[in-house]
């Protein structure tokens, strides 16, 4: 499957990404062999080594005190780092990208390259993006068991934040968590949402709390499946009030105006301060919160509501900061992509996500055979009284 074309980048030189024009990029002095150029940390390309069908062995640390291509030395500041495509000994700035490997590597993330494997590598990111990463990969989800009411308030791939959403989506109408019918609650929050925003929070509250968790935002698309892609988020803060408990709560905040989108579509994080009331006993707990995001795009407010697990109760004041994690991204999607690229719905949605989509659908499917039932049963009006005994009948003639 064809998965979003990576943008054009100048591999080798430039350091920070590889975006610049630095001297030395793309064939230019050679830097490492006996009696060759020195050039700046971050444009200075070492003597090429072919890539082979295997990944390389690496240098040990101990072997070279020097960066392979500026020749600087190695100190508290300059810290070495392993090229994965040459298995050298490279600075930082000197080895600043991040590419895919060879497919036969058998890696599926973008990983540290030095700039003189990054001019060899950087022909192949288009073919390797669209065949070899992470959000092409099958990603199943638990329609039974515990494992759907576990979501764990920190993962550190995209994939898993796909699952937890998944999870999330079908605990609103099956299982445990769906003893308490409160479907109507989250049909009005969600109904006019331009994104949704998925996040389990982990929290520790004795009067003051803190609280940190991750998630993803996907927003409403013109898709194949009407969703965008989904973007990583990351979210910690602190909260003040009458509150005493541990929980964690898979929370559901939908995204209401272009303004609270543009929090996150702009790159950068922003603050959540609001309230939030709620109760956990055990397996079964209700959060409600209303929060006033603030950016440099502006403010705007959101409301939300989650199913809680642990033990805890109160009140509080909270502020948090939220923030979209690049380094997520990149990792799933297989190059340095934007919030904005993702949220837009120019990228297309990834197979990796497929369980959220469906999920989404059928909760869309269930929610308008509710409203069916709903909307039959008002039309029928309150049931005539019947009788079941011939004493009944009786009474009823006279």
């Amino acid at each position: 499957p064809q998965l979003a074309q990576a943008p054009p980048q100048n591999y080798g030189g430039g350091g920070g990404g590889g975006g610049g024009s630095a001297p030395g990029a793309f064939g230019g002095p050679l830097v490492g062999a006996p009696g060759g150029p020195r050039l700046p940390p971050g444009q200075a390309i070492a003597t090429p080594v072919p890539l082979g069908p295997n990944a390389p062995k690496w240098v040990e640390d101990g072997d070279s005190e020097r960066c392979t291509a500026c020749m600087l030395k190695f100190d508290w500041k300059r810290r070495r780092h392993h090229c994965r495509g040459c298995g050298r000994l490279f600075c930082d700035e000197c080895s600043a990208q991040k590419l895919m490997l060879p497919a036969s590597w058998g890696k599926k993330d973008p990983a540290r390259v030095c700039n003189a494997c990054a001019i060899e590598l950087g022909p192949q990111q288009q073919a390797l993006i669209s065949t070899n990463t992470n959000a092409l990969r099958e990603n199943r989800i638990q329609q039974d068991g515990a494992r759907r009411y576990m979501n764990r308030p920190l993962n550190f791939t995209l994939g898993g934040e796909v699952r937890k959403a998944s999870h999330t989506i079908l605990n609103l109408m099956s299982g445990v968590e769906a003893v308490v019918e409160d479907h109507s609650i989250v049909e009005d929050l969600l109904r006019n949402a331009q994104g949704l925003l998925f996040i389990t929070v982990a929290k520790m509250a004795f009067i003051g709390g803190i609280r940190v968790g991750t998630g993803l935002l996907v927003t409403r698309a013109n898709t194949s499946r009407g969703w965008s892609a989904p973007c990583a988020v990351g979210s910690w803060g602190l909260s003040f009030g009458a509150e005493v408990g541990l929980e964690t709560s898979d929370m559901i905040i939908p995204i209401c105006s272009a303004k609270s989108l543009s929090h996150f579509t702009r790159g950068g994080g922003h603050m959540m301060m609001g309230g939030e009331a709620g109760l956990a006993l055990g397996p079964v707990g209700r959060t409600i919160t209303r929060e006033v995001s603030a950016s440099g795009a502006g403010t705007s407010s959101t409301k939300g509501y989650s199913h809680s697990k642990g033990i805890y109760g109160g009140i509080a004041l909270q502020g948090a900061y939220v923030k979209v994690r690049k380094d997520v991204n990149q990792k799933f999607y297989g190059y340095d992509i934007t919030p904005a690229q993702l949220l837009s719905g120019h990228t297309p949605v990834p197979p990796a996500a497929k369980s959220l989509y469906d999920a989404l659908d059928e909760y869309s499917a269930w929610v308008t055979g509710i409203n069916v039932m709903r909307r039959a049963s008002e039309a029928a009006g309150p049931a005539a009284p019947t009788s079941s005994t011939t004493g009944g009948a009786a009474d009823a003639a006279v």
